[in-house]
């Protein structure tokens, strides 16, 4: 993945942890999908059938919203001081400014192989992508030589030898597709290749993005086997491993307003929910309970004598666990001040 490609992925992640730090919203489950209003071309085809990790993040309304606008904005001018990238002249404000960043990576096997396309709705109107330069001033992208289609505009990550602000090979590991309606689709690996493809055919109905919310601030919603392949912990016989049985999917939504964070993890046979909600509650009691018996009295003392508790357990203190047919629901309430 390149430089700017990682960029636009990792502040789209970062807008998402650093709210969920601070206590987020609701959750719901996948939405069904439903026919949106044509657009042309579509880029939704991108996220079918479903990615393994699925990001969305809604930039301006978690700026403005009263809980986590300061976190975000906060986080953001860190990654400013941290990153080259993001102090460039360009791809933050493209991304604070947006109305959506969807990010879907599709695992490959290999946990350094993953394929990745990021979606940026509601650019700026005056950002030109063929503009956006790093620190140093050098072009960030540069116009290829073809186009998709007559509607869509591709340009390449321009080489870091680039002195002619031209590109002329394949090699570049990344495309910007600049569409009408102020939307950008970054791809890179073979998601590249198949972006390529899919925005190249003729406009057809598009369709909603499955485990797409129209009420979250954000969201993220990762894919059980893909997870479970990764996480060691999710399979037998470690103790968790009735929480990856047969789970099909982890979402975690941020809603506006109450500063809780919910997490959905959803099953594809009722017979697991019951050992997962029955694990996780015994996990988030261990979590709570466990400073003070393992660390002496001293602690959850501070000088003053009150509660200093792990930033982890003190968060999930009051966290409910809850469970339907398919699901098993926990909810942290909002992070005390």
């Amino acid at each position: 993945m390149t430089a700017a490609l990682r960029g636009a992925v990792v502040l789209a992640l970062l807008a998402w942890m650093s709210a969920g730090c601070a206590g987020a919203g609701s959750v719901s489950g996948p939405a069904d999908p439903v026919a949106r209003q044509p657009a042309e071309p579509h880029w939704e085809p991108l996220f079918s059938p479903p990615p393994d990790v699925f990001i969305l993040v809604r930039p301006q309304a978690v700026l403005s919203d009263a809980a986590f606008g300061p976190v975000v904005r906060g986080a953001l001018a860190l990654a400013r001081d941290k990153s080259h990238l993001v102090a460039s002249v360009g791809p933050a404000e493209v991304l604070e400014g947006a109305e959506e960043v969807l990010v879907a990576a599709r695992d490959r096997g290999d946990p350094a192989e993953v394929d990745v396309v990021v979606v940026v709705r509601g650019v700026p109107a005056d950002v030109d992508p063929a503009r956006l330069a790093d620190e140093a001033g050098h072009r960030l992208w540069v116009v290829g030589p073809s186009r998709p289609s007559p509607d869509v505009t591709e340009l390449w990550r321009a080489p870091d030898s680039a002195g002619d602000g031209t590109a002329t090979t394949e090699d570049t590991q990344a495309s910007l597709f600049e569409l009408p309606g102020r939307t950008w689709v970054l791809a890179a690996g073979a998601s590249r290749a198949r972006a390529r493809e899919l925005l190249s055919r003729e406009a057809s109905t598009a369709r909603a993005v499955e485990g797409e919310d129209e009420n979250a601030l954000a969201l993220v919603r990762v894919r059980g086997p893909s997870l479970v392949r990764r996480v060691r912990a999710l399979r037998p016989p470690a103790l968790l491993s009735p929480v990856g049985h047969a789970l099909d999917a982890l979402t975690l939504s941020l809603a506006r307003g109450d500063g809780s964070i919910r997490a959905t993890l959803s099953y594809a046979d009722r017979g697991s929910v019951a050992p997962a909600e029955s694990t996780v509650k015994e996990a988030l009691r261990a979590l709570t309970d466990s400073d003070g018996d393992k660390s002496g009295d001293g602690a959850e003392r501070g000088d003053g004598g009150g509660s200093t508790k792990a930033p982890v357990s003190a968060w999930l203190e009051g966290s409910t666990v809850s469970s339907s047919a398919c699901c098993v629901l926990v909810t942290v309430p909002a992070r005390r001040r």
